[in-house]
């Protein structure tokens, strides 16, 4: 039985009935759906909606020239791998790098504090078991669905100030525009792993799709300091790494 879904309403915000249709599947197919999965019919999608069918057609049309979905007459559409290829680079930052193939980034603070260093952020960041670091926690975002959980942290000294101004968005963007560092990327290390509770309840996650964890390293790109160590948890269906070194 196809769920029933609220009625949009194209007195929220302006827009075509059938393009916020599209917006509302647009959601439900990154959260709900993996490529190869195919959608209900039209006809019980427009009934879910409660809209005439012809509106709802244009809203699958639209997605179609996205290239979110494929259809072919007399068969329903069929979801297209959506993966976006994120460049793994020296000077790579998610909010550039989402802009920059088109999409929509966003960066949520979850969490922050100054607390001792864990072992292995401090044997990245060249610091003593138990130094004092910044912690921040992020949820990522690409075109409003959430891709990845990140873990950040950076030496208290002289960063410290950080755990009060930042409030979300590019956080190197605000080490550089603060404390005048700009950072570059100098290792990752990459590998899959199950999703855990929390993955899957924050990112949307169906349980067999697997967590990539990236560990990143950057350091100051003038001194060479180490200056932040990340631990990134990547849906495994939302990302292509494209790894490269060398320039930005």
């Amino acid at each position: 039985m196809t769920r029933k879904h609220p009625k949009p309403s194209v007195e929220t915000n302006g827009e075509p009935l059938y393009e916020q249709i599209a917006a509302e599947l647009r959601q439900r197919i990154r959260r709900e759906h993996q490529p190869g999965d195919r959608l209900p019919s039209e006809q019980d999608l427009a009934d879910s909606f409660g809209v005439h069918r012809l509106t709802l057609r244009r809203a699958i049309d639209a997605l179609a020239a996205e290239g979110m979905i494929a259809k072919r007459k007399g068969q329903r559409a069929v979801v297209l791998n959506t993966r976006v290829n994120y460049r793994l680079s020296a000077g790579q930052r998610f909010t550039e790098t989402v802009r920059s193939i088109g999409r929509a980034p966003k960066s949520e603070l979850v969490a922050k504090a100054v607390e001792n260093a864990p072992e292995n952020a401090a044997k990245a960041l060249d610091l003593p078991v138990g130094a004092r670091v910044v912690r921040i926690d992020t949820l990522r975002y690409i075109d409003d669905l959430p891709v990845v959980r990140v873990r950040h942290w950076i030496p208290a000294e002289p960063f410290e100030p950080i755990v009060r101004t930042y409030k979300g968005g590019s956080l190197h963007g605000l080490l550089e525009s603060e404390f005048g560092v700009r950072l570059k990327r100098i290792s990752s290390e990459v590998y899959a792993e199950p999703a855990t509770p929390e993955d899957i309840a924050t990112l949307f996650l169906p349980p067999s799709i697997p967590i990539l964890l990236c560990r990143n390293l950057n350091a100051d790109e003038s001194s060479g300091r180490p200056c932040e160590y990340a631990e990134a948890r990547w849906r495994g269906d939302a990302v292509r790494f494209d790894v490269s070194m060398h320039g930005r």
